[in-house]
């Protein structure tokens, strides 16, 4: 049997927040006297490393160390010794080896003194806080600075505390910039740290393009695809590199020879569209050291560029903090910025947020979620009550600022998916953003996923939402899932349907054209013919005159043909098509180009309420298309629809376009060949002339304005904070439909309404001002964590100043009221109780997935459920049914039962026809309903539910139950979660009482020989997360050695299966087994289940 490979993911804390694993191993490092731990102490880094394990979590550290440190691992360390959760390495014979092992080779390594390499007195130049900038060529002579500043020294900069409240506007951005600046300074000099392993590239070609400025135009070579090589650099835009005659080997290189380098900025490269991608254009801070050829434009000496920091975010957050100022150049981003939300973050006041909150309650009682079909997302209380909340203050004019604090698993994502899922219903226009495209892919997977699982009319299209940032990065190809809302690929996509040539119109007035003139049109292709026939004449006979008639092209009636001397072309270009062929050919090639037309557009095109029709039409005329397709394809039998009479009917304009559903109803069920093509074709010209006028595209010749358009009009942005900026270049106040019609009113500015922010705590509070500010924004929700990681800083004294301090927690600092989302769905119980008594004060309770170890699960994008543990458990009683059917060459028919289609189709997928080699068993895999009205000799039930709160679904239905319960002849098996059908207060609660009653409920505990089919089976069905919730697995000998037999019916039959299985989960819920018998005289049966085997015997009858 194959095993797929144990998936090990090796990362620092900060690399694993929002990440969870099955298992986490984590390991402290600190090994000393004193206690000292260093980062160890910091309590958000350490709630995060305790709550990224769902099943299992290993500490590996020093106890002397920690337990003096003083700090939370103390604490850590006296709780695992209380559980008995602390063990002794050396007390592990193989751990032991090997850490002797490992002992030893390192006393044999000689120990070497290094000093550590200082960057801030190394003497290297560093760029100065002058000329930083975004998009554009910085003004200023520096070039790692900021715009508009006059070159001083960093050091003169006096970085203040930012304060918790702030008196205006003005002094709540001003507080940020010094902070910021210092910030981006530290990042450099730490990045210099780093020389020596920093990726690089060489500059094989280069040329200045600007004589005043030290501007250059770099071409390079080829990253590297060798995985051990750094000269895999790749320019990006707003890189900061340092320009070398050497390869980076040490930060001394540079201070040993300050003559050899140069720093530059990348201000343009080959993320542009036509922009060539082995070139960028640098900016740099004097020239450069080498001189190149002035014909081949090659260097002269070596030369690579050496890859430091990214400023590209900074200058953002620098022009964000800037637009309250008074600067010329930032005047267009001015007026396009908004202060009301950053007012509202600023101006904290506790007596409104609670008056909200009040009216929060009060929505809610109101119903102000009715009808969003928020019922079938399973959300828990505090989910919907935040999602309600978010919701309902849209109907209100006044900005409102939301705090969901959402602590490690309790569904952040969930809740915001649900929340933009409300947003798209009620058709508002919303932007989500995340401080890393790991996370907002996250985002963007579960709305995805949630709008394709609830296709079923609720006014949710994946041509709504739209994902932006850099392709490269975020790894997404043509394959990938989110690649149907990105917005690269959906501009491409489109973008043949935006040419004018042969674009959306085109197609629509060229089909209209030969539905409703094509006797017209087939006269002047008559003429066409004709004349060609006479050019043909006239070439031969030159030809004879033995003049040489060059090759030429000819254009005419929209068409180009070919004209040349060859035979077959002149043959070609005289035969005369029949009517029916000419038409034919003609609708087949335009239909067949407006049908991938309408295609993309259905798939690909923003909706709104104005479009409906539109869309409602283009479903109508593929439809159309297809019926007229199949009548003019085919001669026989449509003599009648080849008249003059019939295909000159003039069509009528004036008409209804609410009929038109009727209308093709009545085309789809016309018997008459004539009445049919009349009405096909008179409504196909009526909705395709609709189309024209009501969904008008513009005309583009590249992707770019067609992203701006799609960036317009849809309704769901996501995109991370710092790409987010790109939207200030967005204009917002425009139709959403595309142009307007002369008979079709503007319609209202397309701003954006809402903003949420998913890991709102790890955000600065300077880097939430770039979305915060973009123009129409009225509601915000920010949801996070501020126990968990902030937002990284480089330098200490930025750090000091609270620089990282998040909008999040400053607010909740203060007390602005927040949405707990109080259940958590990831950790085993055991996992989480330390860090949901040490860092939220006991208030998040364990899931029933993680008290119960549940393990129903939906069917994917679907509803219906299944449960691969029973799932495993089933095929194991059928296999040893055949065997020993076989073996005494008995006949015997089983039926497997379930209440859930996805149970009955994952059974169906494991037995498939294994079976039906041998004509004397038979199994019959079939949902409660299929078996109605039919018997088999013995039935297996497949109960699915398995969760702590007792919810049983179909199983309460009495007739169901009824009608399960006694489809078996001799024997009946019901696998099911005893505990689940024990709590579900329904009928099943009295079964479970019953055979606990008559003896024939059994605990699993023993046979090795079913648990391990039960794990293999899960391995196979690739259910790693079921396996892995396993806390442990008992398995001792069997308590009684039973063999399977099978006799025939005639006589007494006995089938006993002695096998008892405990499969103890960390929840304590128990896989076992339960059986019902109803059997001949002296039958026993013992049957398996999974949370208990229990067995119902009906007495002899004789």
């Amino acid at each position: 049997m194959k095993f797929d490979p144990v998936i090990v993911k090796i990362n620092s804390v900060d690399g694993f927040q929002g990440g969870e694993e099955d298992i986490i191993i984590l390991s402290t490092v600190r090994s000393n006297s004193d206690g000292a731990v260093g980062f160890l102490s910091n309590r958000q880094r350490t709630n995060v490393s305790l709550t990224r394990a769902r099943y299992c979590l290993w500490i590996l550290g020093n106890a002397t160390t920690l337990s003096r440190s003083g700090s939370i691992w103390a604490d850590l360390v006296r709780d695992a010794k209380d559980r008995q959760c602390f063990f002794n390495a050396n007390s592990d014979k193989d751990i032991s080896r090997v850490l002797a092992k490992h002992k030893i080779e390192t006393n044999k390594v000689k120990d070497r003194k290094s000093t550590p390499f200082k960057v801030r007195n190394s003497g290297v130049q560093v760029p100065s806080r002058s000329g930083m900038n975004d998009e554009s060529p910085s003004t200023s002579t520096g070039i790692g600075g900021f715009p508009g500043d006059t070159e001083e020294n960093v050091e003169d900069i006096t970085v203040k505390r930012i304060p918790d409240t702030f008196s205006s506007l003005e002094s709540y951005l001003d507080s940020f910039t010094c902070p910021l600046i210092e910030e981006v300074h530290a990042d450099v000099f730490l990045s210099l740290d780093g020389y020596a392993h920093a990726n690089f590239i060489e500059v094989v070609r280069m040329e200045k393009l600007d004589n005043e400025k030290f501007i250059f135009g770099f071409e390079v070579s080829e990253p590297s695809k060798d995985e051990k090589s750094r000269e895999t650099y790749d320019p990006t835009e707003g890189d900061i590199i340092v320009v070398s005659t050497q390869k980076p080997k040490h930060v001394s290189d540079l201070t040993q020879n300050k003559a050899s380098y140069v720093l530059g900025s990348v201000l343009k490269c080959g993320d542009d569209e036509d922009f060539p991608t082995d070139c960028c254009i640098v900016q740099l801070s004097s020239s450069i050291p080498v001189e190149a050829d002035p014909e081949t434009k090659m260097p002269k000496g070596a030369i690579f560029a050496v890859f430091l920091i990214n400023r590209k975010t900074y200058n953002r957050i620098w022009k964000c903090l800037r637009l309250g100022a008074n600067d010329g150049n930032l005047a267009n981003l001015q007026n396009k910025s908004s202060t009301n939300m950053v007012n509202l973050v600023r101006q904290y006041k506790p007596k409104v947020v609670e008056d909200n909150s009040s009216q929060v309650s009060q929505c809610l009682k109101h119903g102000s979620v009715d009808f969003l079909g928020l019922e079938k997302l399973n959300l828990n209380a505090s989910q919907l009550n935040a999602v309600a909340d978010c919701v309902s203050v849209m109907e209100n004019q006044l900005s409102s600022l939301k705090l969901i604090w959402g602590p490690p698993g309790t569904g952040k994502t969930k809740t915001i998916s649900t929340i933009l899922w409300a947003m798209l219903i009620k058709g508002r226009k919303t932007l989500t953003c995340a401080p890393t495209n790991t996370s907002i892919l996250e985002v963007a997977s579960r709305i995805v996923r949630l709008v394709r699982g609830c296709s079923d009319g609720s006014a949710c299209f994946l041509s709504d939402i739209v994902l932006f940032g850099n392709k490269k990065r975020m790894k997404i190809d043509d394959g990938h899932e989110l690649s149907v809302i990105f917005l690269d690929s959906r501009a491409e996509r489109l973008l043949p349907c935006f040419e004018p040539n042969t674009g959306w119109r085109h197609c629509l007035c060229s089909l209209i054209d030969l539905l409703e003139n094509s006797v017209t049109k087939y006269k002047y292709y008559i003429e066409d013919v004709l004349e060609k026939r006479k050019d043909i004449e006239k070439e031969t006979a030159e030809k004879d005159k033995g003049e040489n008639v060059p090759w030429r092209m000819q254009f005419g009636n929209g068409s180009c043909e070919k004209k040349c001397g060859r035979p077959e072309d002149k043959e070609e270009a005289s035969r005369l098509l029949p009517f029916k062929d000419y038409l034919k050919d003609g609708y087949n090639n335009l239909s067949q180009n407006l049908s991938y037309c309408i295609e993309i557009l259905y798939n690909n095109h923003p909706r709104n309420s104005g479009t409906e029709r539109s869309f409602q039409c283009m479903l109508e005329v593929l439809e159309l298309i297809k019926i007229l397709h199949g009548m003019i394809n085919c001669y026989k039998g449509n003599a009648d629809i080849w008249s003059d009479e019939l295909l000159e009917t003039m069509i009528e304009e004036d008409s209804d376009p609410v009929l038109w559903s009727e209308q093709l109803v009545s085309v789809q069920t016309s018997t008459c060949i004539k009445s049919k093509f009349r009405l096909a074709r008179l409504l196909c010209v009526q909705e395709l002339k609709y189309l024209v006028k009501n969904l008008e595209l513009p005309n583009y010749y590249s992707i770019q304005p067609i992203k701006l358009y799609l960036l317009q009009r849809t309704k769901c942005i996501l995109c991370t904070v710092s790409s987010s900026f790109r939207l200030y270049n967005v204009p917002m106040d425009v139709s959403r439909s595309g142009i307007c019609g002369p008979f079709k009113q503007p319609e209202k500015a397309n701003l954006l309404e809402m903003l949420i922010v998913d890991e709102a705590a790890q955000l600065k509070e300077c880097e939430t001002l770039i979305p915060l500010q973009l123009p129409g924004i009225t509601q915000a929700v920010f949801i996070g964590d501020e126990y968990q990681l902030p937002a990284l800083v480089k330098s200490k004294i930025a750090d000091n100043a609270c620089f990282g301090r998040s909008v999040f927690e400053r607010l909740s600092l203060l007390g602005y009221s927040k949405h707990l989302l109080n259940v958590q769905y990831r950790m085993h119980p055991e996992i989480s109780r330390f860090p949901v008594a040490t860092f939220y004060d006991g208030k998040i309770s364990d899931g029933s997935n993680v008290t119960n170890g549940g393990h129903e699960t939906a069917e994917k994008n679907g509803r219906s459920l299944k449960n691969t543990i029973e799932v495993a458990t089933v095929l194991r009683i059928v296999q040893r049914l055949f065997k020993e059917a076989v073996s005494t060459q008995s006949k015997l028919s089983v039926g497997v039962v379930s209440p859930y289609n996805a149970q009955v189709r994952a059974i169906q997928e494991k037995v498939g026809k294994s079976y039906n080699m041998y004509d004397g068993f038979s199994v019959k895999v079939k949902s409660v309903d299929g078996f109605q009205g039919a018997e088999e000799d013995i039935i297996i039930i497949s109960t699915v539910r398995s969760n702590g709160a007792g919810s049983v679904g179909f199983l309460t239905n009495l007739q169901r139950t009824n009608l399960a319960l006694t489809r078996a002849k001799h024997c009946l098996w019901i696998v099911g979660n005893g505990t689940t059908l024990s709590n579900s207060k329904s009928i099943w609660q009295k079964i479970i009482k019953d055979a606990q009653d008559r003896g024939c409920f059994f605990d699993a505990n023993d046979d090795k020989d079913l648990s391990n089919a039960i794990i293999k089976a899960i391995i196979e069905l690739d259910d790693a997360e079921n396996l892995s919730k396993m806390d442990s697995m008992h398995i001792s000998r069997p308590r009684n050695q039973g063999q399977t037999t099978v006799h025939e019916k005639s006589e007494a039959c006995k089938i006993q299966f002695v096998w008892t299985l405990e499969i103890s989960y960390g929840v304590g819920v128990k896989a076992c087994l339960f059986s019902c018998h109803s059997g001949l005289p002296k039958e026993e049966n013992h049957f398996v289940d999974i949370p208990r085997i229990y067995r119902f015997q009906r007495p002899p009858t004789g």
